[in-house]
């Protein structure tokens, strides 16, 4: 039986969705047959071991429960040398898989997985470049456009200007996009934490300035009447797309935020396959794979798309390199549409990341 040491929490937004990916994700890996040992990271960056059933993750205040543990009152030892000292010492154990079940800043953008790429541990997901570049959703539209990948027309306007001179940041915003309405979105970010749209002049200059606490770049987007589409990747050099899902929300729901996401049972539900015409969706597969090579991801990513309502055109939307794993995430819905169960998927995952170890492994062995 292989140990899997499962990480969740973070000092992120996206706390508490991470908590209920791992959730799922522990209950899958047990299936499976793995040895699950959970490390949570609490939203000021402690690591602590969490030795309880998985049910006690979804505790606002698991942390709290956590440092009750004998585990967790104990000095951290004088002989930490390095990162792989650091994790060992947190988890207690020396595991065989890393599973980080984490989202946001500090967590899928390459900087988690520097330090993990340093414990000489196989961990699932993308490693240091594809995350950091995946995760900034400015970085990324700017390498699809390089490779002919198509992105909805946007603006980049900065913390600084907003601060300084608003009302012309706002101007100078809407004369680079060619008008409104328009969407705004921090540079760093997931879950559509810090997301608004915008209709007026007025709006637009407080939704930068709300914005802005999340991010010192935003994004701002023309606002399409579009359908959303994600494609589940699965794999490293060889990857697989399943088939496309639509995002179909309900009459209630506004646009697809942070609640509607991961907390709402009735704002959207996932159609899949997504009720289009064939080729389309063969287009919105391809242009997956091909930026989830581009990016250099390995393992898993959920890439996102939007399709004009009026005339189909196809718009590269951004990828999420560690995708939510909820109840009501597409991620493994879309799989499990293709006949791949979550005990299967998070298998798969594992066996995704050893090799993967084992072929940078060799790479850096050659060098």
């Amino acid at each position: 039986m292989k140990n899997v040491l499962l990480l969740f929490g973070g000092a992120s937004t996206e706390h508490m969705v991470s908590c209920r990916s791992a959730l799922n994700i522990s209950s899958a890996l047990k299936a499976a047959g793995y040895s699950v040992h959970k490390l949570g990271i609490t939203m000021d960056g402690r690591w602590l071991r969490f030795p309880y059933p998985d049910e006690e993750l979804l505790r606002p205040d698991w942390a709290e429960l956590a440092l009750e543990h004998p585990e967790n009152q104990t000095a951290a030892p004088a002989d930490i040398l390095s990162p792989r000292d650091f994790v060992l010492a947190r988890a207690g154990f020396v595991p065989d898989i890393i599973y980080p079940a984490v989202h946001g800043i500090n967590c899928e953008d390459g900087v988690l997985q520097g330090l993990l790429d340093m414990t000489g541990i196989p961990y699932v997901g993308s490693k240091v470049a594809g995350s950091a570049v995946a995760m900034d959703k400015i970085l990324t539209k700017q390498v699809l456009q390089t490779a002919g990948i198509p992105v909805v027309p946007y603006a980049v306007v900065y913390r600084e200007d907003i601060l300084s001179q608003p009302e012309q940041a706002a101007a100078n915003c809407l004369k680079e996009l060619g008008g409104l309405p328009c969407f705004l979105k921090p540079a760093n970010g997931g879950s559509s934490v810090g997301t608004l749209p915008a209709e007026t002049l007025p709006e637009l200059v407080a939704g930068l300035k709300a914005v802005s606490v999340y991010d010192h770049r935003i994004l701002v987007e023309r606002l399409l009447e579009k359908r959303e589409l994600e494609v589940a990747v699965l794999g490293n050099q060889q990857p697989v797309a399943a088939a496309p899902g639509e995002i179909v929300m309900q009459d209630q729901a506004g646009f697809y935020d942070y609640r509607t996401k991961y907390f709402s049972e009735d704002g959207s539900y996932c159609q899949i396959p997504a009720e289009l015409d064939p080729a389309i969706l063969e287009q919105l597969q391809a242009y997956a794979l091909r930026a989830f090579r581009l990016l250099d991801l390995s393992g898993l990513a959920r890439v996102d798309f939007f399709v004009d309502r009026h005339d189909d055109r196809i718009f590269l939307n951004e990828i999420n390199n560690l995708p939510g794993f909820t109840p009501i995430s597409l991620y493994p819905q879309a799989f499990a549409q293709a006949g791949l169960s979550m005990a299967e998927l998070v298998t798969r995952l594992c066996e995704l990341a050893e090799a993967d170890f084992v072929q940078r492994r060799r790479q850096v062995e050659a060098g």
